[in-house]
């Protein structure tokens, strides 16, 4: 997946990747657009209101646990069973700041409607059973509509323009906020980049991966990961869940 047309462009470095210390003044973190003249729309359903649910465990205990287990003499009774993970649960209005353009691959085709695939109804009964060289002759027209279907879908990546956007309020002061792109990756696949800052230190606190579920503008939302800006030794980690409410 992170070789998939317009997931990754870090060259295997988190200052590129995350915009954060140590990437060259040309590199940009998610929600800061490149291009804040281009025209674009609302695919993927971005503005409205949020929910976000993430959870995590202390770290502390949770590495208590881990070491207590691999010692010699174990009891399982010394371990503390009343430990339970965190949820925090939090709203985001999120608008639009502008748009831009993944970076086209010549190896990609520009079909945008993706065909639909062939159908292999099961035969009825009065019809005869299929030779073997029937078989392989459907299930290779179904291989090769797979193909095109995934080139169609794969070819929206650079069709669709990667939506810039943040709960930043114009002229509300927020102790933090959130910004991140929504961009089409291989397979059809919409995903969800977000950065939290916290506007009093003035630093990057947390980055957040995630996907859509079920789709562009699925109402199930988008579930994924979270852990530290700074992709460091130590950092938590936690699932994330959001979806749109109004």
């Amino acid at each position: 997946m992170g070789s998939a047309p317009g997931f990754w462009d870090g060259e295997g470095t988190k200052g590129k990747w995350l915009g954060v210390d140590g990437g060259s003044e040309g590199e940009q973190a998610p929600g800061s657009s490149d291009q804040p003249d281009t025209e674009g729309w609302d695919w993927a359903g971005v503005e409205g209101t949020w929910t976000r649910a993430v959870c995590w465990m202390d770290y502390r205990q949770l590495l208590y646990h881990s070491v207590r287990s691999l010692t010699v003499i174990f009891r399982p009774d010394g371990l503390n069973h009343d430990m339970r993970e965190t949820c925090r649960i939090s709203s985001m209005r999120l608008r639009i700041t502008g748009y831009s353009w993944a970076h086209w691959s010549e190896s990609s085709s520009i079909t945008v409607l993706p065909p639909k695939p062939t159908s292999l109804s099961p035969p009825s009964s009065s019809s005869t059973l299929p030779g073997a060289d029937e078989v392989l002759d459907a299930e290779s027209a179904f291989v090769r509509e797979e193909e095109k279907y995934k080139d169609a879908m794969d070819s929206l990546v650079y069709a669709l323009p990667v939506i810039h956007f943040s709960d930043d309020q114009p002229g509300v002061t927020s102790e933090r906020t959130i910004r991140g792109t929504v961009r089409m990756i291989s397979g059809g696949i919409v995903r969800w980049s977000m950065i939290s800052r916290d506007n009093l230190e003035e630093h990057d606190d947390w980055v957040l991966e995630a996907v859509q579920i079920g789709g562009i503008g699925s109402g199930l939302g988008a579930a994924g990961m979270w852990t530290g800006a700074g992709h460091e030794n130590g950092d938590p980690l936690g699932p994330m869940w959001m979806w749109r409410v109004a």
